[in-house]
């Protein structure tokens, strides 16, 4: 009986033992993916739910237009298998690494995708009089081609449409299907979910925005032009057009004259920018600063950090903009 019950114990430890050098194998079919930034990370994670899990890159208190990564985002990119990424108009550092460090990865540029609707980044002191006609089921064919826009005059800040977020989860999912084909059907059903409740946010968001839409506001930098668009409401100004250069003094004081003239109710501004910037222009005018960052919320980063995202960006948006608020 004890060597029938010694045999019995090294049978079952020899079990799981396989059992786990299988569970191992598996795993380690699913590809390695490394993403930029917290949205993509969030859209990535949706696809890959019950399968695996992304990396970030870039962390969610960083700015992506410049960042210098540590060495263990430096090896994350060497091992990756699959890269996905805005691309070099958000980011334009990171094309060298990926270039030098992932070389054995495939490189998803989601700018790049035929389904992206891409922009152009505004200019002058004021942006003009929006057509809020069209609201939120406007047409993304109309006025912005994909073709029109000059690739260095690309706004990077893509995710903020939803239909955006939409295209990418298909793509993404059809990426990691072609990639591990033997989790397929989990990639492309984690995408279909995934685009239905996104479907039923914009809904949301929509209603949420409609009764403010022409309410007049002040951005810090042209960051939020493609949630705008979408949703039909659009920006007076911003007082700084780009993400590198500060704004001069003529700058401010034609920013300060388009708020008095507008009538802006309120100026958002992402965490860490130089709020000096926003006392220079609303000193003395009743416009209300609210900080709002269209790559991260208060929250943990995972699944839901997009739909977060965009869900926090509508409820401070609405709050500033109702009359009383």
């Amino acid at each position: 009986d004890v060597c029938s019950s010694d045999l019995e114990m090294r049978l079952s430890f020899g079990l799981v033992v396989c059992l786990g050098v299988l569970a191992s194998a598996a795993r380690a079919d699913v590809p390695r993916v490394v993403v930029d930034i917290a949205p993509v990370f969030s859209l990535v994670s949706q696809v890959m739910e019950d399968v695996g899990a992304p990396q970030l890159l870039v962390p969610v208190n960083a700015s992506p237009h410049g960042y210098a990564m540590r060495p263990s985002e430096a090896r994350a990119l060497a091992q990756a298998d699959l890269v996905v990424w805005i691309g070099p108009a958000l980011s334009p550092w990171m094309k060298g690494p990926i270039e030098t460090l992932a070389t054995g990865a495939v490189t998803m540029t989601l700018l790049d995708q035929p389904e992206t609707y891409r922009l152009p980044y505004r200019a002058g002191d004021g942006f003009g009089a929006h057509d809020h006609s069209h609201g939120h089921s406007h047409n993304h064919d109309s006025g912005h081609s994909n073709g029109q826009v000059v690739d260095d005059a690309v706004d990077g800040h893509a995710w903020l449409d939803p239909h955006n977020g939409m295209a990418w989860l298909r793509i993404i999912a059809e990426k990691l299907a072609e990639m591990d084909p033997e989790n397929a059907a989990r990639y492309r059903s984690n995408a279909m979910s995934a685009i239905g409740s996104l479907e039923q946010l914009e809904a949301d968001i929509a209603a949420r925005l409609a009764p403010v839409n022409e309410v007049p506001f002040v951005v810090m930098h042209d960051a939020y032009h493609y949630f705008e668009d979408h949703f039909g409401i659009e920006a007076s100004a911003a007082i700084t057009l780009s993400d590198e250069a500060a704004p001069s003094a003529a700058r401010l004081a034609e920013v300060r004259a388009q708020i008095e003239r507008s009538g802006a109710r309120c100026v958002f501004a992402e965490p860490g920018e130089n709020a000096g910037l926003v006392d220079a222009v609303a000193a003395g005018v009743p416009v209300r600063l609210v900080e709002m960052s269209p790559l991260f919320t208060d929250g943990s980063l995972g699944p839901d950090t997009y739909g977060n995202i965009l869900t926090n960006m509508a409820r401070l948006m609405q709050e500033c903009l109702s009359e009383g608020s």
